[in-house]
């Protein structure tokens, strides 16, 4: 068949979460989900639709290209308040290296690696690029990419030119709001990821993944801005990421084992919640052990777990950082369709710094747990992965003083505005589904 009458239908996949949570808030509230799990802890509407097409055929090559739009809101939104982005825009050729391979080019998530039962995203690099999947060599299968994004650190540059907020008091509503002077700016610096990662069997059973991650900060050059430089002491550096990961075939599931290292200015991504490709200013060390996976212990009953361990030291702005994080979802089969979920999670960090006057010792702690009880239906209450789920459940969370619950999803906390404080516990109630396909 020749490229030009080549045609096949196209694919819908997509994921989706929604549903409706009440609090002391009255809309709830979502908060340090990576780190005490994500059940009973969510109350957003999240929408990914992709559709992908074949569009040409020509020897042993296959052409397609995909596009994804992705909705969202906080679970407070009228109507006509969502967001709507393009988050996947790519063309892809697949048998043009070998038959297993694809050759890719544009907007694309990037073999995306995470723990589902916290939503955290521990290997990502997805931006604009270009990349292959799955290049047979030796006994294993190579990926290859390079792609650029614009998160990381927002950098100061010479001759006025900052990204800061200027605040001042707010004479009308109280509390502090953005002021005039205020210089807020695009983000001045751009990462480019160079990752490579290798996959290869060590026994029957278990697979090895070594990968690595180059990253490099450039300074946005669009329009007059390549007139500025980076400002003293300012200039973001590069950084190296490394990684293992072992994973094993348990008890009718999975179980995986990583390590992963951050050196230079990536070194503050070995945290609780760092997605392995941002730069910050600042350079030092770190790295991150975790473990998670979900095993069935008999037919009806079985678990998902998550243990992080994090910790990073000699950047400029602290002396040393330690994070632990602890997921446990159980869950037991009663009928075909229903099931009785249970999610209980913690975590604690801790930040140690040296304050000038005398030299002496600081520590800044923070601490956080959640307890989640769920009745769920899905079409196989036994496999763990079946969806859509629906989930009836009630939930407790709590954090130390020096957060709130009622604060962004990824745990800054809110500007106070006078007489207001901070949330610290919340008990929650509401309904969630789930779907994928």
């Amino acid at each position: 068949m020749s490229a030009q009458t080549f045609a096949a239908p196209a694919e819908f996949n997509g994921y989706m979460r929604s549903g409706v949570m009440h609090g002391k808030s009255a809309f709830g509230t979502r908060s340090q989900a990576t780190k005490v799990g994500r059940l009973g802890n969510q109350n957003d509407t999240f929408g990914e639709m992709q559709i992908t097409g074949d569009i040409a055929k020509v020897d042993d090559t296959v052409w397609s290209v995909s596009t994804m739009f992705t909705v969202s809101g906080d679970g407070k939104e009228n109507n006509w308040d969502s967001n709507i982005a393009n988050r996947q825009c790519y063309a892809q050729v697949k048998g043009f290296l070998d038959k297993d391979s694809t050759l890719w080019v544009g907007k694309k998530y990037v073999n995306r690696e995470d723990v589902h039962i916290t939503d955290f995203y521990y290997y990502n690099i997805s931006g604009h690029g270009v990349g292959i999947d799955n290049l047979t060599l030796g006994s294993g299968k190579l990926n290859l990419a390079w792609t650029r994004h614009d998160g990381g650190y927002n950098a100061k540059l010479q001759n006025g030119y900052t990204d800061e907020t200027v605040y001042e008091l707010d004479s009308e509503k109280g509390g502090t709001k953005a002021s005039k002077n205020s210089k807020n700016q695009p983000t001045k610096s751009r990462i480019n990821n160079f990752d490579a990662r290798y996959s290869f069997p060590v026994w029957d059973g278990a697979t090895l993944q070594l990968g690595a991650t180059y990253l490099n900060a450039e300074r946005d050059k669009n329009g007059s801005n390549d007139l500025f430089t980076w400002a003293d002491g300012e200039e973001v550096k590069d950084g190296l990421n490394l990684s293992a990961e072992l994973t094993l075939n348990v008890l009718g599931g999975f179980n995986k084992t990583v390590l992963q290292s951050f050196s230079g200015a990536s070194a503050k991504d070995a945290s609780l919640d760092g997605t392995s490709s941002e730069l910050y200013n600042d350079e030092g060390q770190g790295w991150r052990f975790m473990n998670f996976g979900n095993v069935y212990f008999t037919e009806d009953f079985g678990m998902f777990h998550q243990f992080v361990y994090a910790y990073n030291s000699g950047t400029k702005s602290r002396d040393h950082f330690r994070g632990v994080s602890a997921v446990v979802r159980p869950y037991y089969r009663l009928t075909k369709m229903t099931k009785i979920v249970a999610e209980v999670g913690a975590f604690d960090e801790k930040e140690y710094g040296t304050l000038e006057v005398g030299k002496a010792q600081s520590k800044v702690s923070k601490h956080g747990a959640k307890y989640t009880l769920a009745y769920a239906i899905s079409p196989n209450a036994g496999d763990f992965w079946q969806r859509p789920e629906i989930r009836f459940y009630v939930s407790h969370i709590s954090t130390s003083s020096n957060l709130s619950l009622n604060q962004t999803e990824f745990g800054a906390a809110p500007e106070l505005k006078n007489g207001e404080g901070r949330m610290t516990s919340d008990n929650m109630f509401g309904v969630q589904v789930e779907a994928w396909w």
